[in-house]
Parts: structure tokens; sequence; C-alpha cells
């Protein structure tokens, strides 16, 4: 009597692994699995893979198992682990987002207030002229980069534009004639922020500006 009563257990376990070992035959027996497995194997053989070398449904049958009984496990042992892992950057990615937003603000903030420490010294500091001349005949790159750089010393840039009488003096006679050198020089835009004045100069009106510069 405890013998039966300590194997029951097992026979109704072995009854069970019987029924589902039946049932996998019947189903591997069946039509539909023959005709898959036939095309695998046309399959196979067209590209060239010897016949006897070709699984049968029962060795696809416990492929498919092995590979079923890997994936459960995988998602049992480490499945939880991955979760919390994506839970955890997702999480940082939150706070990083929000630490960039922060500073992003900070840089705002700080670009606003220095853009007003620079009205604000342009308002109440000395103005500061800055005299460049010159033939300025055949405008080209060289001579706007000097304006720019030249209005980035002051809070004034003037331009004297020589006079074709001292051109000639100094070079000899000018490509451009006075008024069309005086044109090219005014149509180039230094800088919106700061006021650019243009004027043509002989070699008095010259003395004339060098000493304003000074003062």
């Amino acid at each position: 009597m405890p013998g039966r009563v300590f194997f029951a257990p097992f026979l109704e376990v072995d009854d069970v692994i019987d029924a589902i070992v039946a049932n996998v035959n019947m189903m591997l027996a069946s039509p539909q699995i023959t005709s898959l497995v036939a095309v695998l194997h046309a399959f196979l053989t067209l590209v060239g893979i010897p016949t006897s070398v070709h699984p049968t449904a029962d060795q696809l049958a416990l492929s498919f198992a092995c590979t079923v009984v890997t994936l459960a496990n995988y998602f049992l042992l480490f499945g939880n682990v991955h979760m919390s892992k994506r839970k955890r950057l997702a999480a940082d990615l939150t706070l990083a987002a929000l630490r960039v937003h922060e500073l992003e603000e900070k840089l705002l903030t700080l670009a606003a207030e220095d853009q007003a420490d620079e009205e604000a010294r342009k308002m109440t500091a000395r103005p500061v002229r800055i005299f460049m001349d010159g033939a300025f005949d055949m405008m080209h790159y060289g001579h706007m980069n000097a304006f720019r750089q030249g209005a980035a010393l002051g809070t004034q840039l003037v331009v004297g534009v020589n006079s074709d009488e001292s051109i000639t003096r100094c070079k000899g006679p000018p490509v451009m004639n006075d008024q069309e050198r005086l044109t090219a020089v005014e149509g180039c835009k230094v800088s919106t922020a700061r006021d650019a004045r243009v004027g043509a100069m002989d070699a008095r009106t010259l003395m004339l500006y060098q000493r304003i510069a000074r003062s």
C-alpha cells in the first residue's frame, strides 16, 4: 500500500508524458506537417543541400521545442533585469532632459543680461570715433573687411575717401572718379549698430580728420 501511494504520482506523470508524445506524433504525421516538410526538403534540394542531411519532421519539432524553451527561460531569467534597466535608463534620460532645459534657460538669461549690460555700456560710455581713409579705387573684399575691423574698434566709424587730385599726386590717376568711389564706399554696410560716415576729402581735409581722430 505505501508503495503504491509513493509511485502513483510518477505513474500519472508518465501517463501525461505518453499522451503528449502520442499527440505530437499524431500532429507530425498529419498531412499539413507532411506537406510543409516536403516543401522544406524541396527548397533545401534547390539550394544544393544533399538529401542525406535533410531534417525529418521529428528533428524539426525538437528544434522548435528547444527554441521555445530557450526563449522562455531567457525571458524568465533575464527579462525582468532588462526591463528594470530600461526603466532606469528612461528615468535617467528624463532627468538629463530636465537638466538640459535648465541649462538652456540659464544660457538665455545670461545672454539677455549680457546684451542689457552691453547696451547700458554703450549708452553711458564715451563715444569712440575710428577714422580710416583710402582711395578705395575698385572696391574689393579687403576694403570691406577693413571697414568691419575698424568699426569693431569703436562706436563710430569715419571713412575718408581721397579725392582724384590727391590720388593722382600719390599713385597716379584712379580708375574710378570721386562720385563712383564714394558710391561704392557708401554701399558697404559696415554694421547696423554703428554709425558709418563717408565723405570725399583732399589732403587738407585729411589733416583735419586726423586731428579729429586724435582728439
